[in-house]
């Protein structure tokens, strides 16, 4: 591993991080350096950055021997260099597991970092001490706003949106219950989970509900960790101060369809095992590919006859 902690604090005034900023990547080097530069223009509170790159044949490595921090409120820089791809969740880890700032902030390799965004979302961790996860607004590369707060899941939800059933059906009140989820991305609010781009863990959770779940090795662990703040008495918060572009699942685009399709279902079959049951998550592991093949169809045929 590369750590330039040493040098980090010849050059800075002594201080304790109070965020450690966590970032798994694989295969994203150039997306990477972006995120990277990002963070060194707009970090603006004391914090470590880990790095965990996860075997990438794209030159990452190499790259990430070259990076010097020049924020002065980085207090260590340490990249780690993984011989084998060992996923997001046991990545996200490793980072956690070296940090020593209070706070963990789980940020993705494909996203840029906007100004105060870090001080915004510690912001909402002081204000509340019950408080266990703050995630932010998301935006895509076009300026629109990403999907990054969503309904915990439950079998009938999850297939019938990839059935694309209130596409089909969009009167039915029923349906808009279950699968509708109105969520107002301009106010600060209680949120039943919020996308691991850009994820903010307080030391109340760091604390109470500890590490990422290592059985999912991509996909749904956030979602799960969020689960895991709400059983505990914790809150998960949305806040639109704080900010970030994210171009989404670039290195999983790397790879075929079914490939990620394949990973997916494992960590789908996985969540609902653990928090619905055996029965569970063999029913909408079965169902979820077909679902999808239908849903995907029913879209098609819609698009074709408007």
């Amino acid at each position: 591993f590369l750590d330039h902690s040493r040098q980090q604090r010849r050059n800075t005034i002594s201080f304790q991080p109070e965020v450690a900023i966590v970032i798994v990547s694989w295969n994203v080097q150039e997306l990477l350096a972006r995120a990277l530069q990002s963070i060194d223009q707009n970090a603006d509170v004391p914090f470590e950055l880990f790095v965990i790159d996860n075997a990438s044949a794209d030159g990452t490595g190499e790259f990430l021997q070259t990076i010097k921090i020049k924020n002065p409120l980085c207090a260590r820089f340490k990249a780690i260099l993984n011989p084998v791809g060992r996923g997001f969740a046991k990545g996200c880890n490793q980072g956690i597991r070296e940090a020593q700032s209070p706070h963990i902030l789980l940020f993705a390799p494909d996203a840029e970092l906007f100004p105060k965004a870090i001080s915004n979302l510690l912001e909402v961790a002081r204000r509340d001490p019950s408080v266990g996860v703050v995630g932010g607004k998301i935006l895509n590369e076009n300026g629109t706003i990403q999907t990054s707060v969503a309904k915990l899941p439950t079998v009938w939800s999850h297939i019938g949106g990839r059935l694309r059933l209130r596409t089909l059906f969009p009167n039915n009140k029923r349906l808009r219950e279950v699968l509708h989820f109105d969520f107002d991305y301009s106010r600060p609010a209680t949120a039943p989970s919020v996308k691991g781009a850009l994820f903010l863990i307080t030391q109340a959770a760091r604390e109470r509900v500890g590490l990422l779940d290592e059985r999912f090795f991509i996909w749904f662990e956030e979602t799960d960790y969020c689960k895991r703040v709400w059983e505990l008495g914790l809150t998960v918060c949305y806040t639109p101060d704080a900010q970030a572009m994210h171009v989404g699942l670039a290195s999983m685009k790397k790879m075929s369809f079914w490939s990620r399709q394949i990973i997916w279902n494992r960590s789908l079959r996985a969540y609902f095992k653990k928090h619905h049951g055996f029965g569970a998550a063999m029913l909408v592991g079965i169902l979820d590919p077909i679902a999808l093949l239908a849903g995907t169809a029913i879209t098609k045929i819609l698009r074709a006859t408007r």
